[in-house]
């Protein structure tokens, strides 16, 4: 998990294909600019990323039980498509 507070003027980075979310923890209204190296980013849908990534490897990176990856996934694929 990488945490980063950004302050007026500063900028972050996220590596490719890093899961990754911004949340405003200020009072005021955020504003911010995004540029992607690429005119397609491959930008992902959480649904989506649920759907092909495997069980262990977001329970890892999401620090969440396999168990409760496994309901979300549950809630969102087919049961003809989901593990077992």
């Amino acid at each position: 998990l990488h945490a980063n507070t950004v302050k007026t003027g500063q900028a972050t980075l996220f590596p490719r294909a890093l899961l990754h979310f911004q949340r405003n923890i200020g009072k005021g209204t955020a504003q911010y600019i995004s540029m992607l190296n690429n005119e397609n980013p491959g930008v992902m849908s959480f649904p989506r990323v649920l759907t092909t990534l495997p069980s262990e490897v977001l329970s890892q990176a999401l620090r969440i039980p396999i168990e409760e990856i496994r309901k979300l996934q549950a809630r969102v694929l087919p049961p003809q498509l989901s593990e077992g």
